[in-house]
C-alpha cells in the first residue's frame, strides 16, 4: 500500500525472539505487516544484533517462503514503524482508508512486552481472540468438556514443532484404538475406550486453534479434519456393535450398527447433494431444506459424548437402537422434503 518499507526495531530485550503461542513475536510482526500489503520488511538493530538477527532470520523463520524479503539497519526513511516485542490483534484485522496505515496499525495494538507478567497476560488475550465462541447450550459435551480440555491441550502442543494435521491424524489413531477396546466387549476395556474417546474428541478441538495460531489454516486442513470426524463416529458405531455382539453372542446388535452407519451416512450424502443441487436456488432451498432440529445429535462431539455415556452405563443396546431409529428417519424425510416437495410442486 506504501512505497516505502517499514522498520520493525529490536528492543534490545529477550522478548524479541520469544515464541509467544508458537511463533516468535518478531516473526508474527513481520506476517502482520503483510496484511498490509508489505513483503519487504527493514529490521533496526544494535550492530552487536545483527548476526543473531541474521542467523535468527536463516535458521528460524518459517515465514522465510513466503516471498518476504528483509534489510538490517537500512537508512531509507519508513512511515510505518513498529517494535519488535510489540503485539497486535493478528486475528482481526480491519483496515480504515480514511486514516494512515501507521494509525491502522496503532488501533490493532494489544501491548508492548517489557516483563514476564505482561507476556503471559498478552498469551491470554491473544489466545481468546482466536478460540471459537461458545456453541449453542445444547452441545454439552463441546461446551463443558471438549473444548475446555482441547483449549489445555492446544497450549501444550504450541510448544512442540508438529502441525495441526498430525494432531487431527493423532486424534483419529486414538479413536480407532479406542474403537478396538470397546469393540472387545469387556467393561473395563471399554472404559479405557471411553478416556481415549474423549482425548481423540479434545484433540479435535486443538488442532483449529494451533493451526489459526501458527499460520498453518488450509483448506485441505479443514477438508481432513471434517471427514476425521465422520471416520470416528463411524468407527463409534461399528465398535459399539461389535462389543455388544462380542458380550451378548446376539448378531442383532451387528445389524442395528450397520443400519446406523448406513442411516447417518444416507443423512450426510443428501445433505451434501442438497448443496450442491440447489446451489444456485439458495433462498428457496433454504426453506425446505429436509428436517432442521437443534438437538443433541446435531454435533458430532455430542455424538460421541452421549456414546461415552451410555457406554459407561451400560446403555450401549439403548444409545445404538434409538440412534438407528433417528438417523433412518431423518434420512427418509429428508428425501421427502427435499426432492419429492420440489418435484411435486
Amino acid at each position: 500500500m506504501m512505497n516505502s518499507i517499514p522498520t520493525i526495531e529490536l528492543s534490545g530485550t529477550n522478548y524479541d525472539f520469544l515464541k509467544l503461542l508458537g511463533v516468535p513475536i518478531l516473526e508474527r510482526n513481520v506476517k502482520f505487516l503483510s496484511f498490509f500489503g508489505f513483503y519487504k520488511v527493514n529490521f533496526k538493530c544494535e550492530p552487536n544484533k545483527v548476526s543473531v538477527l541474521e542467523a535468527f532470520i536463516k535458521k528460524n523463520f518459517v515465514l522465510k517462503n513466503d516471498s518476504f524479503s528483509f534489510s538490517i539497519n537500512s537508512n531509507e526513511q519508513s512511515e510505518v514503524n513498529i517494535f519488535a516485542n510489540q503485539v497486535f490483534n493478528y486475528n482481526q484485522i480491519t483496515i480504515d482508508p480514511r486514516i494512515s496505515i501507521q494509525e491502522n496499525i496503532n488501533n490493532l495494538n494489544l501491548a508492548l512486552i517489557t516483563n514476564d507478567k505482561v507476556f503471559l497476560e498478552t498469551s491470554k488475550l491473544l489466545f481468546s481472540l482466536i478460540d471459537k465462541k461458545k456453541a449453542e447450550k445444547i452441545f454439552i459435551f463441546t461446551n463443558h468438556l471438549n473444548r475446555p480440555v482441547g483449549r489445555a491441550l492446544s497450549h501444550l502442543l504450541l510448544r512442540l514443532d508438529i502441525s495441526p494435521n498430525f494432531i487431527s491424524c493423532s486424534g483419529l489413531l486414538i479413536a480407532i484404538i479406542a474403537s478396538y477396546f470397546v469393540s472387545i466387549g469387556n467393561y473395563s476395556y471399554s472404559i479405557i475406550g471411553v478416556f481415549l474417546y474423549q482425548l481423540s474428541a479434545s484433540l479435535d478441538c486443538a488442532d483449529g486453534p494451533v493451526a489459526r495460531l501458527k499460520y498453518l489454516e488450509s483448506s485441505f486442513g479443514g477438508w481432513l479434519d471434517t471427514i476425521f470426524d465422520k471416520i470416528v463416529k463411524f468407527i463409534l458405531y461399528i465398535a459399539i456393535g461389535a462389543g455388544l455382539y462380542s458380550a451378548t453372542n446376539e448378531q442383532i446388535y451387528l445389524y442395528l450398527s450397520i443400519a446406523l452407519l448406513f442411516g447417518n451416512s444416507m443423512t450426510h450424502i443428501l445433505d451434501f447433494t442438497h448443496k450442491m443441487y440447489f446451489k444456485s436456488e439458495h433462498k428457496e432451498a433454504k426453506n425446505i431444506n429436509g428436517i432442521v432440529i437443534k438437538n443433541v445429535f446435531n454435533s458430532d462431539l455430542n455424538i460421541l459424548g452421549f456414546a461415552c455415556f451410555a457406554i459407561a452405563l451400560n446403555f450401549q443396546a439403548f444409545y445404538l437402537i434409538i440412534l438407528t431409529i433417528y438417523f433412518n428417519f431423518l434420512w427418509v424425510v429428508k428425501i421427502y422434503r427435499t426432492y419429492l416437495n420440489k418435484l411435486y410442486n
